[in-house]
């Protein structure tokens, strides 16, 4: 999904050098909903200290970015790539807290406990960014 792509980019800066108008309807209706999401969050995203979570990106696992500013637990950024699995337990320096889904391009449920996130995905080459 295009939408996946630009997930994957969208906390850095993001660097996502494109020609928008050469690209199919449907994939333009895919970058849409993130991009309007991040349009919103970006002044937040451009202040905020950025760390992995999760596995290493390898293709084949769950990874993901956790959010901060001022020491405050702000956002994730989660990631399923190609897994057998559909839920994982990925350990975060998070407070247990609500967790909204603000865009994804999968069913996806997400739960803040103290010290780790549980995550399910519908399906594969997932993400879900998350206001926490």
């Amino acid at each position: 999904d295009q939408d996946y792509l630009f997930a994957s980019v969208m906390l850095s800066n993001p660097l996502f050098w494109q020609e928008m108008q050469f690209l199919p309807e449907k994939r333009r209706r895919e970058l849409k909903p993130i991009m309007e999401i991040w349009k919103q969050h970006r002044d937040n995203l451009s202040h905020a200290d950025v760390m992995p979570i999760g596995d290493k990106p390898s293709g084949r696992s769950f990874t993901g970015f956790y959010v901060s500013e001022n020491g405050e637990q702000k956002y994730l950024l989660l990631f399923r790539e190609v897994t057998a699995g559909d839920t994982a337990v990925i350990t975060a320096p998070v407070k247990a807290c609500q967790a909204e889904i603000l865009a994804s391009n999968a069913d996806v449920k997400a739960e803040v406990t103290d010290g780790a996130v549980r995550v399910t995905f519908s399906k594969q080459r997932a993400y879900a960014f998350i206001k926490i």
